[in-house]
């Protein structure tokens, strides 16, 4: 892992925060869509408890 000046401040240099932009979005997108039950199902199940 490539060490950062987090220590001094909070602030990343402009190459630091398009590389964690990056980085970030090509994770969102790799991850796929996990469907919402349909709330009729939730109904059911929560009243059948």
């Amino acid at each position: 892992m490539v060490e950062t000046n987090q220590g001094q401040n909070d602030t990343y240099s402009d190459a630091e925060t398009v590389a964690r932009r990056e980085a970030a979005l090509r994770n969102i997108l790799a991850t796929p869509h996990k469907p919402h039950d349909p709330i009729d199902k939730r109904k059911r199940v929560e009243s059948q408890e």
